[in-house]
């Protein structure tokens, strides 16, 4: 209960400074006095006396409409003109609504085609990219297997040169062996 009256006491404090010190060397601001409308006083002050009527006072105060065949039959025909002029612009928008329709549906259908046009690619490209690691391993075996190829070729080359090494040593052994027999005998 103590912090209510000083709340208040608070709030009021500015507001009477406001008062005291606005007053003081500053003009007074014009009072505005706002009251309720009813909403009828609202549409005749908008609208002027004669556009605040009903309907039907408004038809009844038109010159000659108690009765006048020749001024009903020229609103018949203002409109039915308008009401022409009206259903001919709602064709003309209703063929460029089905017109856009149309266009909206063809870019719905090339999108979509685009699509699976773009998944097609991406399959044949997931392909071709496995097609190429695979053949990025054969490539690697078989670069392996060639090196084994190239290792067993030095090993035969080298067993070649060393059997015709060792024919050519017998040949040799040979002739100095026959070379000796000749010398002993002569």
């Amino acid at each position: 209960m103590a912090a209510r009256p000083a709340r208040v006491l608070g709030a009021a404090i500015p507001a009477l400074l406001a008062v005291l010190l606005g007053g003081v060397g500053a003009e007074k601001a014009p009072v505005v006095v706002h009251r309720k409308v009813r909403h009828s006083a609202l549409q005749v002050s908008r609208l002027g006396a004669s556009g605040a009527r009903h309907r039907h006072g408004r038809r009844q105060d038109r010159p000659g409409s108690s009765g006048d065949p020749a001024l009903l039959q020229q609103l018949a025909r203002e409109s039915s003109a308008a009401a022409a002029e009206m259903t001919a612009e709602a064709q003309d928008q209703l063929g460029n609504i089905e017109l856009a329709h149309q266009e909206a549906a063809g870019a719905q259908h090339n999108s979509k085609t685009e699509g699976d046009m773009l998944h097609t690619a991406l399959l044949e490209n997931n392909e071709n990219l496995l097609v190429i690691q695979k053949l990025a391993e054969t490539v690697s075996k078989m670069k392996v297997q060639w090196q084994e190829i190239e290792r067993q070729e030095l090993l035969c080359r080298k067993r070649v040169a060393d059997l015709r090494n060792g024919q050519s040593q017998r040949v040799e052994d040979s002739a100095l062996a026959n070379s000796v027999d000749d010398a002993a005998r002569a």
